[in-house]
């Protein structure tokens, strides 16, 4: 979390400068931590030295980081009696986990603020000067927030989508539908898979293989497994594919409910 430099790097620093004073070469680890120390000046700019005054960092993304340490730490503790207060009482005292979130740490604040740099960084105009990765990520943003144009159009372009594919068995729709020039190659390339990945060979690292697994469920295993278990979640699940089914123009009939549990 702190760009600074190891303890070890510390060491090194500081033997290389001991060996051109009369301070001696040998120093024992425990007085180098107990002397290294953050300090912060009216300004709050924070710099870490140790205790031969050595500049250590002094970089405005050191200092931003060690602001951020010295806020995580609580130094009323003796890191030697209770390192994890010492380390992590300021955090704590400072942060509550989310309603949303099981924890809450440091890296969640980085990856909050780096999900709000990227949305507004994509939210604004390219220019010709962008790669086209920027680009296309850009419009892609874009296009899937613009929900005027996604409401006029519907379910529409999903419906082409899934034709395009061979349909889907919801709706009615059979591999009978599929045209003779139908090829499962091409409709495997369209459409986003979480059940397909290469991997080195089992037998032979030197050999990469597709490897085919289950797709994955909106529900977690413990429900799949026992659905008894959990009757609500289970139901509730059940009626989300039924009206996206239906949404889709599948019919309300006794086959659809039997498709659908059949799932």
């Amino acid at each position: 979390m702190v760009t600074v430099r190891s303890e070890m790097d510390v060491l090194d620093v500081l033997n290389q400068t001991n060996a051109n004073s009369a301070k001696p070469e040998s120093i024992e680890t425990n007085s180098v931590i107990k002397d290294n120390t953050l300090n912060s000046d009216q300004n709050n700019v924070i710099s870490y030295t140790n205790g031969y005054g050595l500049d250590i960092c002094n970089t405005s993304a050191c200092e931003r980081a060690g602001s951020i340490m010295k806020q995580s730490i609580n130094e009323s503790v003796d890191p030697c009696d209770d390192f994890y207060a010492f380390a992590c009482g300021g955090w704590e005292a400072t942060h509550t986990i989310p309603a949303d979130k099981s924890r809450y740490m440091s890296f969640d604040v980085v990856d909050d603020q780096l999900k709000k740099d990227i949305k507004e960084y994509l939210s604004q105009n390219t220019s010709e000067s962008d790669s086209n990765a920027v680009i296309y990520a850009s419009d892609f943003y874009k296009a899937c927030i613009d929900e005027a144009t996604i409401n006029a159009r519907g379910v529409s372009p999903l419906i082409t989508a899934l034709n395009s594919i061979g349909g889907w068995p919801l709706r009615g729709q059979t591999g009978l539908d599929i045209g003779s020039d139908y090829d499962w190659k091409d409709s495997f390339a369209k459409v986003i898979v979480n059940f397909v990945s290469i991997q080195p060979d089992a037998n032979d690292t030197l050999v990469n293989r597709f490897y085919f697994d289950s797709s994955l469920f909106g529900l977690g295993r413990n429900q799949l497994v026992n659905t008894s278990g959990y009757p609500d979640i289970v139901n509730a699940y059940k009626q989300y594919i039924l009206e996206s089914a239906l949404l889709l123009g599948a019919q309300n009939d006794s086959q659809t409910h039997q498709d659908i549990e059949d799932l």
